[in-house]
């Protein structure tokens, strides 16, 4: 309130430029002069897709014109969403086997992990202090670390923007999955010998900017990094980041999926186990560092949309018949499968 005089009620409207359809409320209130008040209208409004200009006007205060108008209407540039999807929460965790207080954090992170299942995107940087530091440290963990600026061990960050110094919360877990996401994400990767192939749709349903995609082969649990702080496995560790460190230029246009695939001979890299691999793909602000969604790839499969909710029923007067049931993939037409039972 600019005015000489307590505001008790005014109105106000907001309408898209150049439209003739609007929303207007009349709000009580008791600002003195300059005092300050957040209001929000209590009706909602249906906005077509795309970029617009959105108008928030005081038409009204105390039942009269306003003495003043020039300073009675603000406008902001916004862009509607086509649709929206659940939110995979990104964790990033730097950690390392010589860390005595990262053991009590890795203790507190697999409890957490364990609780939310399916929820959740994971990859650990092993760090190279406190010395001698994680024998599976790479370089690709000191671009991640310089990124974020991250000098001790534990830190951990949920989606990008968010730091810890010990173990996420369950409460910000919650929040985290819980605000929807306009980018859908998904993903498969194959082996073959040792070289890993990765296929990753990127689908946006916004028009942003500056945004990367990432992509990081994990080992689900080594056991050959032991250092000095007397854990004896880690989890969802860092063995290389797919094709650059510093993120994937990606084109986003609302509507239109970007597809990356990619390929990483692996033999010279700490995997332990080929068999044991996950890769976890994300998209991110590279200047405000958010993380906008994330997904781990489906594993060792061809397609990164499978078919869902596979059911196996043996048929109990003969053992060899056996019914399967699946529902057919999000998206694609497929004129066929290949079903395997125990391999064959």
């Amino acid at each position: 309130n600019l005015g000489s005089s307590t505001i008790e009620s005014f109105e106000a409207k907001y309408q898209v430029e150049d439209s003739e359809t609007f929303v207007s409320e009349t709000f009580e209130t008791n600002i003195e002069t300059f005092g300050t008040e957040q209001f929000t209208f209590k009706k909602a409004n249906f906005f077509s897709e795309g970029d617009i200009t959105l108008n928030v006007e005081v038409t009204s205060v105390n039942g009269e014109d306003d003495d003043f108008n020039d300073n009675n209407i603000n406008s902001k540039d916004i862009f509607v969403g086509m649709s929206t999807v659940q939110k995979i929460s990104m964790i990033e965790h730097f950690s390392s086997s010589t860390c005595f207080p990262c053991v009590f954090t890795n203790k507190d992170m697999d409890t957490l992990t364990q609780n939310n299942a399916g929820r959740f995107t994971y990859v650990k940087y092993p760090m190279n202090g406190p010395a001698p530091g994680d024998p599976y440290y790479i370089s690709d963990c000191n671009t991640r670390r310089t990124y974020y600026g991250v000098n001790n061990v534990p830190t951990l960050f949920l989606d990008g923007s968010t730091k810890f110094a010990n173990a996420i919360s369950q409460e910000k877990m919650d929040i985290s999955y819980n605000t929807p996401s306009f980018f859908d994400i998904r993903g498969s990767f194959t082996l073959n010998d040792n070289t890993i192939t990765v296929i990753a749709d990127f689908m946006p349903y916004i028009n942003i900017k500056n945004l990367k995609a990432y992509v990081t082969v994990n080992e689900k649990t080594t056991t050959k990094n032991i250092g000095s702080n007397g854990e004896t496995e880690f989890h969802h560790i860092l063995m290389k980041m797919l094709e650059n460190a510093d993120g994937n230029e990606i084109s986003i246009v609302a509507g239109k999926y970007q597809r990356l695939e990619m390929s990483y001979d692996l033999s010279s890299t700490y995997v332990e186990e080929m068999n044991d691999l996950e890769v976890t793909l994300w998209l991110q602000d590279y200047t405000t560092k958010e993380v906008y969604n994330s997904k781990f790839a489906y594993e060792y499969a061809e397609h990164c949309y499978p078919v869902q909710n596979v059911e196996a029923l043996a048929n109990l007067e003969c053992i060899q018949m056996l019914s399967i049931l699946w529902d057919a993939p999000e998206q694609g037409n497929p004129i066929g499968y290949n079903i395997y039972v125990d391999g064959v």
